[in-house]
């Protein structure tokens, strides 16, 4: 079984590292529940709006042995993380996947429990993520080549967060609708959320950690000038203009 998908249009160069340092396609091995976790969990905060395509993808890098997916809506930014096992592939980005193409991925790469050992073998040669299971079914998905935000330093924006049990009287205001996606994330039933505010500031970014697999940051909500005194519920995200 093959399934090729199409890509969205481009619209800047491509962010893609296809290669290592030797031009050998970039190649590491994952257990297809994971990575159907990490896609998953990644695409829950990837934007929707078209005009806007640069973040309407899920983002891959290799950092060591461990594959991250980032994506984000501009109110929330989710990092999913999983175990690889890499050969030819230095540390960098990969390449980013429209949300489009990532569904077409899930069901392929969706396996039973009994069926866990089940490998992915992941190619990325030319901009194209070739996926290949162990058990013969293959896919493969053309790199969007957006430019992605710089989400490192988006997530360097949250130092200095802090459980939120050690920081008394002190509050964030959070969009519900928007903390509802952190629910969705968990690798493992037993897996718990913690809430980390920003004791600089309750308008600086919140990191929010889902077990040990995904961390994410949410900008808590602001009022705009004047809104406090009116008590308007007009109030406005700290990061509408970060890109």
């Amino acid at each position: 079984m093959s399934v090729e998908t199409a890509a969205i249009a481009t619209t800047t160069t491509t962010t893609a590292r296809e290669q290592d340092s030797t031009g050998v396609p970039a190649t590491f091995t994952v257990a297809s529940h994971l990575l159907h976790w990490l896609l998953k969990a990644a695409s829950e905060f990837a934007g929707r709006d078209k005009s806007l395509p640069m973040i309407n993808v899920v983002h891959l890098e290799i950092s060591g042995d461990t594959l991250l997916a980032v994506a984000t809506d501009r109110f929330v930014l989710g990092v999913a993380k999983a175990p690889i096992s890499r050969t030819g592939v230095s540390d960098g980005p990969l390449l980013d996947v429209t949300v489009g193409d990532v569904k077409t991925l899930l069901p392929l790469l969706k396996v039973a429990k009994r069926d866990e050992d089940t490998t992915v073998t992941v190619t990325v040669d030319d901009g194209v993520l070739h996926l290949l299971r162990s058990d013969g079914i293959a896919a493969r998905v053309t790199d969007a080549k957006v430019q992605f935000i710089s989400w490192r330093y988006l997530i360097g924006t949250v130092r200095g967060s802090e459980p939120v049990g050690e920081l008394q009287g002190f509050g964030a205001n959070l969009d519900p609708a928007k903390l509802v996606k952190f629910t969705r994330v968990r690798r493992e039933e037993r897996e718990r959320m913690t809430i980390e505010p920003n004791r600089e500031s309750s308008h600086r970014p919140v990191t929010i950690r889902v077990g040990e697999n995904f961390v994410g940051i949410m900008m808590s909500l602001r009022a705009g000038r004047g809104e406090i005194e009116s008590d308007s519920y007009a109030a406005r995200a700290a990061w509408d203009a970060v890109l």
